[in-house]
């Protein structure tokens, strides 16, 4: 998780622009603090020690209140739909350069085509859950329209 290495572009470049900058937008804390509570089952106290090491902005209460929120109060957060809602290409192309080179919205999921990942030497996701599936189809679809 720490280094950026899920195979969920959204997720691995904030992961990514956190190490080597101990900055993360709010976007980035909530979506990846959702990400690993809610889908990898992380301990959210976890998550909010590794945050509060990292940040150069760290507040204790906005890092655990975040944290705690994300466990047990606030919805679940989708990582392929934000990174296709805020149109993350650029931001993940910045963050993770194996993937620099994919100009379309495959970027948001390599893992969809094969042939792309065998090249690309980026992981593949820890899991993909069937909650992605619209947004999955949506880059699927966006995909296709540009072939």
């Amino acid at each position: 998780m720490e280094s950026g290495k899920t195979g969920i572009p959204f997720i691995d470049a904030h992961m990514r622009q956190l190490n080597q900058t101990g900055y993360m937008s709010n976007r980035g804390r909530v979506n990846c603090a959702s990400y690993f509570v809610r889908d990898l089952n992380i301990d959210w106290t976890w998550g909010a020690a590794y945050f509060e090491s990292r940040l150069i902005d760290y507040d204790v209460s906005s890092n655990w209140m975040n944290w705690h929120m994300q466990a047990f109060e606030i919805y679940y957060t989708n990582p392929v739909h934000q990174s296709l809602k805020y149109k993350a290409n650029d931001f993940i192309a910045k963050w993770i350069p194996e993937l620099k080179r994919i100009d379309d919205d495959r970027i948001h999921a390599p893992w969809l085509f094969p042939e792309l990942l065998a090249e690309t030497n980026y992981p593949e996701p820890i899991e993909v859950y069937n909650k992605w599936n619209r947004s999955i189809k949506r880059i699927k679809d966006s995909v296709l329209l540009n072939d």
